[in-house]
């Protein structure tokens, strides 16, 4: 049995049948919100253009995947043994070279190895191409090429396995 307002709204004259581009009565409500999508998609396109594309998702993206030494963008990520702890070769590399036992920045475990961590290098490759902005400078990698020779110097000092990155 049809509700009163469904009896009414059958039964009341049509003056014009909707165009088919109108959403259904009932999906009205839900129109402006999808509009709103569109519009935030048509400004997150323009903010990624214009190199400024800072949505949540990239800016959780972004601290996901920055090491707690330098707090930028990876750069030649190792993760520490035994810990699993993740940072730029350079950034360990200085902060293990000023550590009096080797130990972790984080954890304080002692280290063993740093060998690449190479799904968190590809992240940070597929991040950097979709945010160019991100990407460190050419000058800055160089510095922390420069301090990364030091990492395996540091674990032949120590008698333990190499972080053997490059």
């Amino acid at each position: 049995m049809a509700s009163p307002s469904t009896a009414a709204a059958l039964a009341a004259p049509a003056s014009e049948p909707p165009a088919l581009s109108d959403p259904p009565a009932s999906s009205r409500a839900e129109v402006p919100q999808a509009e709103g999508k569109a519009e935030k998609v048509a400004d997150d396109e323009s903010e990624a253009e214009s190199g400024t594309n800072r949505t949540p998702y990239s800016q959780k993206m972004e601290e996901a995947l920055s090491c707690v030494i330098c707090h930028c963008i990876f750069y030649n990520c190792v993760s520490l043994s035994p810990c699993m702890h993740s940072f730029c070769k350079g950034c360990v590399a200085q902060s293990l070279a000023r550590s009096r036992n080797g130990s972790c920045p984080i954890c304080r475990c002692t280290v063993t190895a740093a060998p690449p961590n190479c799904v968190i290098r590809e992240v940070v490759s597929v991040f950097t191409d979709n945010h160019p902005e991100r990407k460190r400078k050419a000058e800055e990698m160089a510095n922390l090429d420069e301090h990364s020779k030091s990492l395996d110097r540091f674990f032949e000092r120590r008698g333990r396995k190499r972080g053997d990155g490059e």
